[in-house]
């Protein structure tokens, strides 16, 4: 469960740290099945069928790690099945893959004579949070008691902190559709490396294929062109076109970035309450994505905060549709009448704050989730009087099994978010053309700038 009464800073330093040796890790491991997904494009590409809506399972390559990842951050749209599709003529957005794995765009790549990966700044990675709307008034509150109300509400929501990296032991929900997982790949390369986060936050890695003989081919036979690379000066355009960084061991992990980082969030939360003309220009909806540009929400919140952020990141803000903060009496209510004998929520006390935010997963889109490794636990009778040898009892379970609830309830208000309300898409930096170059080129990749914080 996620704990909100911990600190988000506590530990952050530790958890960043994992997060950014599990990706160097897990991009290693990519690099050495590239050969894999070559003769899967082309295998594919040969049969007249278009890779991006294709299973890897279905060609003998379910116990490769990419495609295992390429399910656990599954389909844009998770609750629906793709269908294989042959391939058709024309050129396609960049962004109208099925499955997120895939690429289709530049990436960092290694120059081998300079001995330094060339990255692009607010490109391709990025850090995607979802705010809440400001929450409807309740009926028969005056102007200046709403004032107070909104305070509260904004008081709460700074515990909940989205954009501070919650600490969850969560493991997250996997669809039964398309095998995705809530929290992407996140959790599956946690066991796969044996290196715990301890993070509540959906984990989006993604491979380019740009550069690939395999994409070339494909390409070729779909559009009837070759495919002509874009140049140098190309690569850089965007928004704020920064400098391409240098070459840096500072890895700035220090959470006092992020403790600014949420207390300028929390602002923004405060100013686009006040105004739904700033709502507009700050959140993005999630149809829209595909027509933003990169490093726009950035330019945006510098110019409205007088805030300089701090990474180079592209940083992306959606709207919390399940958020909503209402009064517990009438959370619990809902949920007794929806039957749930064993409420998965909370009981009533008169003792606790009578509003908090709460959760709501009522949408067509949260269909057919349900806990990821649940397991019944049953624990000796002597856990039970000790309270610290009781999780402990909990965390030995093999796999990383955690107690959780068995199930997962649509229509329930629920007292934390059982999705996660931060985004982090970052994408594979391209392998160097000769293998002997590899850890070089691995490890320059991770030194390069301090404003890739989880690596570059």
């Amino acid at each position: 469960m996620i704990d909100f009464h911990k600190s988000p800073t506590k530990d952050i330093t530790y958890s960043l740290t994992r997060l950014r040796e599990l990706h160097l890790q897990s991009y290693a491991e990519m690099w050495n099945e590239k050969d894999s997904i070559e003769k899967f494009i082309r295998k594919c590409t040969e049969n007249d069928l278009d890779f991006r809506f294709e299973d890897p399972a279905d060609y003998g390559l379910e116990k490769k790690y990419w495609a295992k990842v390429l399910k656990r951050v599954g389909p844009k749209y998770p609750h629906r099945e793709v269908e294989p599709k042959k391939i058709t003529k024309g050129e396609d957005s960049p962004k109208d893959n099925p499955y997120l794995f895939w690429l289709l765009e530049t990436v960092p790549y290694y120059n081998q004579l300079r001995a330094r990966y060339v990255l692009q700044p607010f490109q391709n990675n990025t850090i995607a949070i979802k705010l809440p709307k400001r929450p409807t008034t309740p009926e028969g509150m005056t102007k200046e008691q709403e004032g107070w109300w909104l305070s509260q509400a904004i008081a709460a929501y700074s515990q909940i902190s989205p954009w501070m990296f919650i600490m969850s032991e969560t493991p997250g929900l996997t669809n039964k559709v398309s095998g995705a997982s809530s929290v992407g790949d996140l959790t599956y390369s946690e066991d796969y490396f044996g290196l715990q986060t301890k993070l509540f936050i959906r984990g989006v890695e993604q491979f380019s294929v740009y550069f690939m003989k395999s994409y070339q081919e494909y390409y070729l036979k779909k559009t009837g062109k070759p495919l002509v690379y874009k140049k140098d000066v190309e690569v850089y355009e965007s928004l704020l076109a920064p400098n391409p960084p240098d070459p840096s061991y500072d890895l700035s992990n220090a959470s006092s970035i992020y403790l600014s980082f949420g207390a300028a969030m929390l602002n923004l939360v405060s100013l686009i309450w006040n105004s739904e003309e700033m709502w507009k220009m700050v959140i993005t909806k999630e149809e829209d994505i595909h027509k933003y540009e990169p490093g726009q929400t950035v330019l945006l919140i510098n110019e409205l905060l007088g805030y300089e952020y701090p990474f180079h990141f592209d940083f992306v803000i959606l709207e919390d549709k399940e958020a909503d903060f209402v009064s517990r009496k009438v959370a619990y209510s809902h949920n007794k009448k929806k039957k749930i004998e064993d409420n998965p929520v909370w009981k009533p006390n008169e003792d606790l704050i009578d509003w908090l935010w709460t959760w709501k997963y009522d949408g067509d889109e949260y269909k057919g989730w349900s806990p990821t490794g649940y397991k019944e636990v049953k624990v000796e009778e002597e856990y039970l009087n000790s309270t610290e040898s009781f999780i402990q009892a909990v965390h030995n379970i093999a796999d990383y099994e955690v107690q959780m609830e068995p199930e997962f309830h649509r229509d329930v208000y629920y007292p934390s978010p059982r999705f996660p309300l931060q985004q982090l898409w970052q994408v594979c930096p391209y392998p160097p053309t000769s293998s002997e170059a590899a850890p070089i080129a691995l490890n320059r990749y991770n030194i390069d700038d301090s404003k890739y914080p989880f690596t570059c």
